[in-house]
């Protein structure tokens, strides 16, 4: 009877751990963070010495880590599999394509359940979700640049069309040797004023949108979650 409620509590404590997870990936926009904290909860819920996150290259040939913790003092990940001999791998799959794979090595209980593989699994699946929408937050930033780029750059070309014009009346004006009163009225005058006014206009949003880009958003997240590895490898419960 003790046995039975033991499991029943554990398997309660995996899914409510599972559902904060799931909770927590949909807010990551940034891709490293993301792995970062998918990859240490993954130990936590196993319980496990190390986890890692390993993603396929654009080539879809070969996997990768993109970061090691920077931590001499623990054991490399091959190390612990190889000494244990006692870990499990899934894949990390999106609905079109294979992302990755997430491995967890030597669990505190010393063994994997088939229960384990399937929690895995799991969280794999929302590891897959989010990682697509923080990727596509990803692209749709770089694509913003972009076209910010190319709006300033239209901007500055209408000022100096705008120049150009108010510049070739004036001297047009000046070489006919006509009062400066009349000067207003002479054609590309209003045109090139015009085109002045809006580019510089235009010039001002673009850099105040770059600047409202760059600023950091306020992190959503309650645990600080240092960015640059999807290796997490920490010491046992005692």
């Amino acid at each position: 009877m003790q046995r039975e409620e033991d499991a029943m509590a554990t398997a309660t404590n995996h899914l409510d751990v599972l559902c904060e997870v799931n909770r927590r990936l949909a807010t990551f926009t940034d891709l490293d963070e993301l792995l970062h904290f998918a990859a240490r909860r993954a130990r936590e819920l196993f319980d496990a010495e190390g986890c890692a996150l390993s993603l396929l290259d654009r080539g879809q040939r070969k996997l990768y880590l993109s970061a090691d913790d920077g931590d001499p003092g623990r054991p490399p990940l091959p190390f612990l599999e190889a000494r244990t001999g006692v870990s499990i791998r899934v894949p990390v799959c999106s609905r079109t394509r294979a992302i990755g794979v997430i491995d967890v090595v030597d669990p505190q209980r010393g063994h994997f359940t088939s229960d384990d593989r399937e929690l895995l699994e799991a969280l794999a699946s929302d590891i897959a979700v989010a990682y697509e929408q923080a990727e596509f937050h990803d692209h749709a930033g770089r694509e913003a640049a972009e076209l910010r780029a190319l709006g300033l750059i239209a901007s500055l070309g209408l000022v100096a069309l705008g120049l150009s014009l108010i510049a070739g009346a004036t001297l047009a004006h000046q070489a006919w040797a006509l009062p400066l009163s009349e000067l207003p009225m002479r054609p590309g005058m209003w045109a090139g004023l015009a085109s002045t006014i809006v580019g510089a206009l235009l010039v001002r949003v673009c850099r105040r949108s770059g600047r409202a880009s760059d600023e950091p958003a306020a992190s959503p997240h309650d645990e600080p979650d240092p960015v640059g590895s999807t290796v997490i490898r920490g010491d046992r419960a005692a």
